[in-house]
């Protein structure tokens, strides 16, 4: 019995059996059932190339989108360095921005709190036994039951003068005075309030104050004396403080008693 090829089966006589005609056919036939033309040889090979070039293009394709993949993960990167750089940036402008409205605040404060506490030296007493005389007689300055006066004399001109530093801004210097008349009179006393703001020309303020037929104390409203446009925040005020006794418009026969002298804001 013969043996057989591995591949296309096809047989192969033994040394010790008799080979005929038919056998021999049945071979060929085999042989050619089995084996590809040349045509289909080359179709299959031509296929075989075209696999090929496909499986080349596919792999550039991978190897490009590879690339694109890598390009666009280090974009990425790129992009989240720049906005983590832009947010730090936008954190410090933040805390910049913050450090900069509490330091405003704390300036505000401080400022309002320096304000207030000028506002309550201008609006407290300002008592003026430290003044000096300007004109020929000074006002005596006598001690009294109800504390320390400057004497203003009847039929004289007196003055006295004092300076402040005025540490408003936008807000004209009013002024009022705590005062006595030494004898009851219906009478007025004419009063001049001549100012200087920085050592400037002299600017006169006359007013009239009638204290009443009686010798208690009294509050004369003498009103704006200086107004805001002339009056610079920080400005020193220089101020002369005079009765005109001798004015006919005073008619007050009494000694004008002056305990305190007021500067306010108006």
């Amino acid at each position: 019995m013969p043996e057989y090829t591995q591949r296309l089966g096809l047989p192969k006589p033994l040394g010790n059996e008799t080979h005929n005609r038919a056998a021999h056919n049945a071979l060929v036939e085999a042989i050619d059932q089995n084996a590809a033309s040349r045509s289909e040889a080359q179709a299959a090979q031509q296929t075989a190339d075209a696999a090929q070039a496909a499986a080349v293009a596919a792999q550039a394709a991978a190897d490009a989108a590879g690339q694109t993949a890598a390009a666009a993960q280090a974009a990425a990167a790129n992009a989240q360095s720049t906005a983590n750089s832009a947010q730090n940036s936008a954190n410090q402008a933040l805390s910049a921005a913050q450090d900069a409205q509490t330091a405003a605040t704390t300036a505000q404060s401080t400022a309002a709190a320096a304000n207030t506490l000028a506002g309550a030296a201008a609006d407290a007493s300002l008592v003026i036994e430290a003044a000096l005389p300007v004109e020929g007689a000074e006002p005596e300055q006598v001690a009294t039951p109800r504390g320390p006066a400057v004497q203003f004399a009847d039929g004289s001109t007196q003055s006295v003068t004092f300076c402040r530093r005025w540490p408003f801004s936008g807000s004209a210097l009013h002024m009022e005075l705590v005062l006595a008349a030494s004898a009851a009179h219906s009478g007025a006393f004419r009063i001049r309030v001549a100012y200087q703001v920085n050592g400037g020309s002299a600017v006169n303020v006359d007013k009239s104050v009638s204290p009443g037929s009686h010798t208690n104390l009294y509050t004369a409203d003498l009103g704006q004396i200086i107004p805001a446009a002339s009056l610079p925040a920080g400005a020193l005020v220089t101020i002369t403080l005079s009765r005109l006794g001798a004015d006919a418009a005073d008619t007050h026969t009494g000694a004008m008693l002056v305990y305190h002298c007021r500067l306010t804001r108006g």
